[in-house]
Parts: C-alpha cells; sequence; structure tokens
C-alpha cells in the first residue's frame, strides 16, 4: 500500500451465520501497530453493522499490524487482524546530502535521491537531474545523472572557498 493514498478499512459486525448484523450500533478500538511501536487506536462508530474508516500512513517500507479492541466491553467477539505493507509514494522531490566539510583537493561525494513528499525514497522512479556546481569545483564524471532511485556524485574541490 503506498504512502499516497488512503487505506480504506471496512469493519463487520457479523452475526453467528456470517451475515452483516444490522441491529448492531456500538463503538470499537482499531489498534493500528507499526513496526517501530508507534500505536494508533482511534474509536470507531459501528452503524447498521458497518464501520468504514481511513488511514493515511507517511513512513515507507513499514509493516503496520491493524486489530480491534473491545474498549467499550461491547461484549463482541473480535475474530481478525491484518498486516498492511507499506511503500514509497511517487518522487516529488530530488533530495541532495553532501557532507558539510571538506578538504581542498579531497574528493567529495554526494548522494542524489528521489523522495516522496514524507522524505521516503521512491521507488520504481526514473528521471534524471543536471547538477551544476558554482565556485572552483569540478564533477569527476559527468553531472547528468540517472536516478533510480539514488545514485552518487562525487564532486573535487579545487580550492578553498
Amino acid at each position: 500500500h503506498s504512502v499516497d493514498t488512503l487505506y480504506q478499512l471496512t469493519i463487520l459486525a457479523l452475526d453467528k451465520f456470517g451475515n452483516t448484523a444490522m441491529s448492531e450500533n456500538r463503538d470499537v478500538t482499531v489498534r493500528l501497530k507499526s513496526q517501530d511501536d508507534t500505536l494508533f487506536e482511534p474509536l470507531v462508530d459501528i452503524t447498521s453493522g458497518t464501520a468504514l474508516v481511513g488511514f493515511n500512513f507517511t513512513l515507507a517500507l513499514d509493516t503496520v499490524d491493524v486489530s480491534l479492541i473491545d474498549s467499550q466491553v461491547t461484549g463482541l467477539t473480535v475474530t481478525s487482524s491484518l498486516s498492511i505493507s507499506t511503500l514509497p509514494g511517487i518522487a516529488t522531490k530530488i533530495g541532495f546530502s553532501c557532507p558539510t566539510h571538506s578538504t581542498v583537493g579531497a574528493v567529495l561525494t554526494c548522494k542524489v535521491q528521489l523522495l516522496d513528499k514524507y522524505d521516503n525514497v521512491a521507488t520504481g522512479s526514473v528521471s534524471s537531474a543536471t547538477l551544476q556546481l558554482s565556485g572552483s569545483a569540478i564533477f569527476i564524471g559527468t553531472n547528468v545523472m540517472q536516478l533510480s532511485p539514488s545514485f552518487p556524485a562525487s564532486i573535487f574541490t579545487l580550492v578553498a572557498e
């Protein structure tokens, strides 16, 4: 599931025959727990046996476990849970990171990456970027890079500025 799209979860209250229990109008807590133990537990209203809740995820390459909790002591039996794997979104920006200090004459290696709107490294994106330097620095190799999703750029500093 991409971080760019809303994940919609349908919750059903079922009778003993597996049919939607249209008479059910109660609340239940949805528990979302990510790999880093971040917990989100909204209270959801079940109306006429059904509830629909939407979630946005921002951390890519995570697995979120979803379960229901009878936090309102309804007596309903919770019988299912699921895991959602999150993926990066589409590339919306280029990230460029370099060390903040360098020695004159030393090669400075920078990292250029395509990022989604939450700063996850976008996968499956192929694009190109042209880097320009100012001052007394030159590129080693080419300054046109194919980004898929990241590419190292080496810059050689000639004069301390």
